[in-house]
């Protein structure tokens, strides 16, 4: 119970930051289908990656 508690404030966060202003509808939409929402959390250790050119042109 409280892990779908936690999960169900997460939502509401996104929920308003990409459709502002429709709190009502975001309610019933989320207690509506949060049984079938799936979060997969995922934890990065380490990246790697090229420097574009661009980048690499500007630091010179």
């Amino acid at each position: 119970m409280k892990f779908n508690h936690k999960i169900k404030g997460l939502t509401k966060l996104i929920a308003q930051k990409y459709r502002p202003g429709f709190e009502e509808e975001m309610q019933k939409e989320i207690d509506s289908e949060l049984q079938a929402l799936c979060v997969i959390c995922i934890e990065i250790e380490h990246m790697t990656g090229k420097e574009s050119k661009y980048l690499a042109q500007e630091r010179n």
